[in-house]
C-alpha cells in the first residue's frame, strides 16, 4: 500500500487545509434539584439562559425608563408653567424613589446665531453662551504646508466659529423669558431645539 504523505508548507508547518479552525469540548455541568431528583445541567445551557434573561431585563428596564422620563417631563413642564425652575424630578414608589435628572447638553449653533442672541440677552450673553473658535487645515494644502511656512497663514486654515449654551443657560432664560417678545422667543427656540441630552435615570443603590 502506498504511504500517505504528510503535506507541509515551506515553513515546515502543516498546510492550512489540515488545521482545525476551532476546538470543541463538552461543557462542565452543574447539579440541580434535591434527593432522587438531582439533575446535571450543562453550564453552557445555564449561561445562555442567563444571558438571554439579562438582555430581556435590559429591554424591560429601558421601556420603564422611557415611561418614567415622559412622566417627569410632564411634571417638569407643569412646574415651569407655575413659575418654579427645577432640573431634577423624584418619582416615588412604595419603598424607594427613582430620580430623573435633566442635563444641559447642546449641539453647537452656527455663528449666525451670535448677533441675534447678543441683541436679545445683552449683558447676560457671556454667562449664557460661550464662543468656540476652531481652525481646520485645508486638506489640499497639507503637503504644501510642509514646504512653505511663513506669513500665508490664511491660505492654509479655515476658521469655524460656533455658539454653545453654558450650563446655566436654561435657568437664566427661565427668569427672563417673560420679558421677551414673540420674535425673540422664536430665536431662542432654535437654541432649545439644539438640546441633545437624554435625562439621566438614577436608581437607588
Amino acid at each position: 500500500m502506498a504511504k500517505v504523505l504528510d503535506i507541509k508548507t515551506a515553513s515546515g508547518k502543516k498546510s492550512k487545509k489540515d488545521k482545525p479552525d476551532r476546538l470543541s469540548i463538552q461543557s462542565p455541568v452543574q447539579s440541580s434539584g434535591k434527593g432522587k431528583h438531582i439533575k446535571k445541567v450543562p453550564i453552557v445551557d445555564i449561561a445562555i439562559a442567563a444571558k438571554q434573561s439579562l438582555e430581556n431585563a435590559k429591554a424591560e428596564v429601558s421601556d420603564f425608563n422611557s415611561i418614567l422620563i415622559d412622566a417627569a417631563k410632564q411634571s417638569l413642564e407643569k412646574s415651569l408653567n407655575e413659575g418654579t425652575f427645577v432640573k431634577t424630578v423624584d418619582i416615588s414608589g412604595s419603598t424607594a424613589k427613582i430620580q430623573i435628572q435633566f442635563q444641559d447638553r447642546y449641539s453647537a449653533l452656527s455663528d449666525e446665531m451670535e448677533e441675534p442672541l447678543k441683541e436679545i440677552f445683552e449683558e447676560k450673553f457671556p454667562i449664557m453662551f460661550k464662543i468656540n473658535d476652531s481652525e481646520v487645515l485645508k486638506t489640499e494644502k497639507q503637503n504644501e504646508l510642509k514646504k512653505i511656512l511663513g506669513d500665508r497663514y490664511d491660505a492654509f486654515f479655515e476658521s469655524t466659529r460656533t455658539v454653545v449654551p453654558t450650563k446655566d443657560f436654561q435657568y437664566n432664560y427661565f427668569i427672563m423669558k417673560d420679558s421677551l417678545n414673540s420674535d425673540q422667543k422664536e430665536t431662542v427656540q432654535k437654541v432649545l431645539d439644539a438640546c441633545q441630552s437624554t435625562p439621566a435615570v438614577k436608581y437607588p443603590k
